[in-house]
């Protein structure tokens, strides 16, 4: 977090793409039929939390769709 200036451009290869979010999701839970349609990469997930929350902080996430922001804050701490 020191010295990161936030950027108003996030390329694919940073943060990911709802493509691979979806493969991801589909690998989590095979067996399920389409969950979410455009589930969001966890890699754009950790670059918001990184900006916008400290180690320990809450996260909520009121829509909490496929979990993808719980599972993010949980890896991050």
């Amino acid at each position: 977090q020191d010295g990161i200036v936030p950027q108003t451009w996030w390329a694919y290869e940073e943060v990911g793409h709802n493509q691979s979010a979806k493969q991801h999701l589909k690998q989590l839970l095979p067996n399920e039929v389409e969950l979410f349609v455009t589930p969001k990469p966890e890699e754009l997930i950790a670059r918001v939390l990184q900006i916008a929350t400290n180690p320990g902080d809450l996260v909520l996430d009121s829509f909490a769709g496929s979990g993808t922001t719980a599972a993010v804050a949980h890896k991050m701490g």
